[in-house]
C-alpha cells in the first residue's frame, strides 16, 4: 500500500481491496461491498456502485487487511454511476481479529 500526501492529520494507505458495509435501519439490515480506495487510522474511502445513508453508523470490515470496525458515513460523493463513501471510525478499528 502506498501512502497518499495531504492536509490530514494521520497518513492515509492506497488499497483496491474489497471492503464491506452492514447497516440497519427500520427498513432492515443492509449489506453493501465495494473496493477501498485508502485507509487510515481514523477512516476509510471506498468505491461502490450503491449509496448509504449519511450519517449512518455501519459495520465495516476489509477482510484482506483483517480490518474491522464501526463507522460513521461522513459523505456520500456520487462519481460517473458509482459512489465514493467516506467513512469516519469510532475509535481504533481492529486488524487481525
Amino acid at each position: 500500500m502506498a501512502l497518499l500526501p495531504g492536509r490530514r492529520t494521520h497518513s492515509r494507505a492506497h488499497t483496491g481491496a474489497r471492503a464491506v458495509l452492514r447497516w440497519e435501519s427500520e427498513a432492515g439490515v443492509f449489506h453493501l461491498s465495494g473496493q477501498a480506495l485508502n485507509v487510515s487510522e481514523r477512516g476509510l474511502a471506498m468505491e461502490t456502485f450503491d449509496a448509504v445513508p449519511e450519517l449512518a453508523s455501519v459495520s465495516c470490515s476489509v477482510p484482506a487487511l483483517e480490518l474491522y470496525g464501526r463507522a460513521l458515513v461522513r459523505y456520500v460523493r456520487r462519481q460517473g454511476l458509482k459512489q465514493i463513501i467516506g467513512l469516519e471510525f469510532f475509535g481504533t478499528p481492529q486488524f487481525g481479529i
